[in-house]
């Protein structure tokens, strides 16, 4: 198992989506925000990566509403989160766990 250096805690939200009770949209306006605060384990590539990140689920907010969209989107987020940070590919550092569940 993964040593995670940080968490990014989206649970409660990802419910309220599955439960119709906000839309992705506001999912993404979450994820947007929580994510700019995750600096511990980042390096300046890392940190423009989740720079880029960022603002691809703005830009998703203010002009999309495709689920396909925002699946890449997660996808690419996923990607992101699961940067070996020491090299160790199995029970090695990661960057960041994606809490849906």
């Amino acid at each position: 198992m993964a040593n995670w250096i940080n968490v990014l805690d989206i649970k409660n939200e990802w419910d309220k989506v599955i439960n119709n009770k906000i839309g992705t949209e506001e999912l993404a306006t979450i994820i947007a925000h929580k994510l700019s605060h995750i600096n511990k384990g980042c390096n300046e590539r890392l940190i423009k990566e989740r720079d880029e990140i960022v603002a691809d689920f703005i830009k998703f907010v203010a002009c999309s509403e495709d689920t396909d969209e925002f699946d890449k989107l997660m996808n690419r987020l996923y990607d992101w989160g699961d940067t070996d940070i020491d090299g160790c590919v199995l029970y090695g550092r990661k960057l960041c766990w994606i809490q849906t569940f």
